[in-house]
């Protein structure tokens, strides 16, 4: 399977429940994926970061000096995914 964003939420899914996979998710992302069969486009890596009660992360895209977001095009802004607390 290639890399989705929508696709990572099986992974974050047992990483809140299983705490030995979330530490090694942590550690070695890009040995998990692979082992359950993402494949990662050639040159992009995984850093999993993780929220606490007191520190939150938010991620940016990757800048683009053209092309403007808008509401008619969310995914312009975060690639399609997103995820809702429970």
């Amino acid at each position: 399977m290639a890399f989705q964003p929508l696709k990572m939420e099986k992974f974050l899914n047992r990483a809140a429940k299983d705490l030995a996979f979330r530490r090694n998710f942590i550690a070695n992302p890009e040995t998990i994926l692979k082992s359950e069969g993402v494949t990662l486009p050639a040159g992009v890596s995984i850093k999993v970061v993780e929220d606490t009660p007191t520190q939150a992360h938010l991620i940016l895209p990757p800048f683009r000096d053209s092309g403007a977001a808008s509401d008619a095009n969310p995914e312009s802004i975060n690639g399609g995914y997103s995820r809702t607390s429970h």
